[in-house]
């Protein structure tokens, strides 16, 4: 079993949607600017270079803020928090 690490403002959007796929729900309900994960070929491509870092820019979204909203997502928002 994969054991969760914290998820950090350079890990891609690829690689987290990848190891957690209920991330991307989260991301959709976060900014409208995240729908373009629905394109395969956007997600197979951008998403493999874009990080949470970049990811945050393009929402116009705190970077911590969204730390927190997908480390949580994925049950470590305490631990993100410590």
């Amino acid at each position: 079993m994969n054991e969760k690490k914290l998820i950090t403002e350079n890990d891609t959007i690829f690689e987290i949607v990848t190891k957690y796929p209920a991330i991307k729900e989260k991301l959709l309900s976060i900014s409208p600017k995240f729908n373009r994960l629905n394109n395969p070929v956007l997600f197979n491509t951008v998403a493999k270079v874009t990080t949470v870092k970049k990811a945050s820019a393009v929402a116009g979204i705190y970077l911590n803020e969204l730390l927190y909203q997908l480390n949580d997502a994925v049950g470590l928002g305490k631990e993100f928090l410590e």
